[in-house]
């Protein structure tokens, strides 16, 4: 099952910031999708429950992983081997470290051992929100909310940093420097 694109729907928008006549309501509709792209973009993270593999180094002594994605709803598959085979006989065993989900963080248990060295091991685990838009995060819920209101108000191109518009799409890029000043310190 393909994961929602969308991280906020427009009756969440319309609960924040109501309904008038001087807002466009299929404007608002329309740039859901995009600013919600926009913002896995700037996060680099995809938000809704999907699954991952990373191969990562490891120093020696090292006792926690930081995963890339979060939060952690499971680990998959573990295995460390610093010759990258990751055979049935690598898998590190699920009671040899916990995990912190908010924060997508493996913590190895004291006297856990794993192979030292460049991608010594691979995890495959399964990170994200859920599979509905009911779960993902007020707070990032009402920055995308907020990010598609200062466009639908404004919707003057210099002012917003947007580089291209299509309109019969509504396929809008922005620059580089991402959302407005307003909403980024929610996604950072």
């Amino acid at each position: 099952m393909a994961a929602p694109p969308d991280l906020v729907e427009i009756s969440f928008i319309q609960s924040l910031y109501g309904t008038s006549p001087s807002l466009d309501a299929t404007l608002v509709g329309a740039l859901i999708s995009p600013i919600s792209t926009a913002v896995k973009r700037f996060c680099r993270r995809d938000f809704y429950n999907t699954a991952y593999t990373e191969y990562l180094d490891h120093a020696l002594g090292q006792e926690m992983i930081f995963l890339k994605q979060y939060p952690l709803v499971s680990v998959d598959a573990f295995k460390s081997d610093p010759d990258w085979v990751y055979g049935t006989d690598t898998a590190v065993d699920t009671t040899s470290y916990a995990m912190i989900a908010d924060e997508g963080v493996i913590v190895l248990k004291s006297g856990t051992s794993i192979s030292v060295g460049r991608r010594a091991s691979k995890i495959t685990y399964t990170a994200g929100y859920g599979t509905a838009v009911a779960n993902i995060p007020s707070d990032l819920k009402e920055a995308v909310a907020k990010w598609i209101m200062i466009v639908a108000k404004s919707w003057s191109a210099d002012q917003l940093g947007i580089t291209s518009l299509v309109q019969d799409e509504v396929r809008i890029n922005f620059d580089k420097d991402g959302p407005p000043k307003e909403v980024r310190s929610t996604l950072m």
